[in-house]
């Protein structure tokens, strides 16, 4: 937990934890909780003590990152959270949320006690975290992060890791979605990377990607066996290996977020694509790097962003609303600067194609 002063530079130190909370200065070093509980009176005094008179109440902005985000996005729809936080930030979760109800996810979890011999939640409890992690199937591990394959059609249904426990869940998030109203200070800020999916594994595939071996990766993938090669080679200019990865990410990551971010009225979105290195990516932690002050600038674009991605970030946990935000032109493009546009384009394609959400990323 880091405190935050109300100006644009990031904090110091913070946690590396994926979820973090950042908290907005105060005007004393008494800490209130979310019951607003009163100081007690001074025996000097003869007079009672008003709580906080004159002074600013906590504010506590959620700061998650793949799947703290993932976390920080569901629980932002639970009542049962309402009082005890201002604001949330969400970068590079999944879209997909739990909508099974709590008896089937139980059932489906049984696989877990059975090979752990388990027969409550103390014996859960208990078990070490290498017998956990042993007995967890490996289906339940396999996340895709590549291009979507014909395979995960007949796969099945992915497990989920968020139930809806009754308690803190109580539904699907969506149906909290549709009774929200735009406000002027949106209480969540969701985002991702363009090059998200970018890992050393698939970049090592090719020594240098050319557009032949781009289009072979296409036609040996779902897209492929749908005849999509030569329109999504078109449409992305695929001619090197950043353009693949951009494919894959808005496949699994940016599209499926901005789809549930349009049911979303009051929800600002961005999408970092400021560039490093020498394929120009911008991966998966570039923007919460900059918001912490570790992103090293080498270019003069490079120093503007990490100023917008501050600028950005800061602002929003100082007054509560983001700048660059309107919502005719809600899609944020952070790049050396942060320029606000009418939409997301590649996503409307994936969308019509059934592609988007149906191969989202999970966590």
């Amino acid at each position: 937990m880091g405190e935050l002063e109300e100006k644009e530079t990031p904090p110091t130190e913070t946690t590396a934890a994926q979820q973090e909370t950042l908290e907005e200065p105060k005007e004393t070093d008494k800490m209130l909780d979310s019951k607003k509980t009163e100081k007690t009176p001074s025996p000097q005094s003869s007079k009672p003590a008003t709580p906080n008179a004159g002074k600013k109440s906590p504010s506590v902005t959620l700061l998650g990152h793949r799947a703290g985000a993932t976390l920080v996005s569901a629980l932002v729809s639970s009542p049962k959270l309402k009082d005890l936080y201002t604001r949330a930030w969400s970068s590079s979760g999944s879209a997909i949320f739990p909508g099974k109800p709590l008896a089937e996810a139980e059932k489906l979890n049984q696989q877990l006690m059975v090979t752990l011999d388990c027969s409550d939640v103390g014996c859960l409890r208990d078990a070490s975290s290498e017998k956990l992690w042993a007995a967890t199937p490996d289906t339940w591990l396999h996340f895709p992060q590549d291009l979507p394959q014909p395979q995960e059609i007949n796969s099945g249904s992915r497990h989920e890791w968020l139930v809806l426990d009754g308690d803190v869940l109580f539904q699907h998030p969506s149906e909290s979605w549709k009774r929200d109203q735009a406000t002027e200070q949106p209480l969540l800020v969701v985002g991702a990377t363009a090059h998200e999916a970018h890992t050393e594994k698939l970049r090592e595939l090719h020594a240098n990607w050319t557009k032949e071996e781009v289009r072979e990766y296409l036609n040996n993938s779902q897209i492929g066996a749908l005849g999509l090669t030569d329109e999504v080679i078109e449409r992305y200019n695929a001619t090197n290996y950043a353009a693949l990865v951009s494919i894959i990410t808005d496949i699994r990551t940016v599209c499926p977020l901005l789809t549930n971010a349009r049911l979303q009225p009051s929800v600002p979105f961005y999408v970092v694509t400021q560039g490093e290195g020498e394929d120009q990516l911008a991966t998966v932690d570039a923007d919460v790097q900059a918001i912490l002050g570790r992103y090293e600038p080498h270019t003069v674009e490079q120093r503007r962003y990490v100023s917008a991605m501050q600028q950005l970030f800061y602002y929003y946990v100082s007054h509560g609303t983001v700048q660059s935000f309107e919502p005719r032109r809600r899609v944020i493009n952070v790049g050396q600067d942060a320029q606000p546009q009418e939409d997301y384009e590649h996503c409307n394609y994936w969308i019509s194609k059934d592609i988007v959400p149906r191969y989202a990323r999970i966590d």
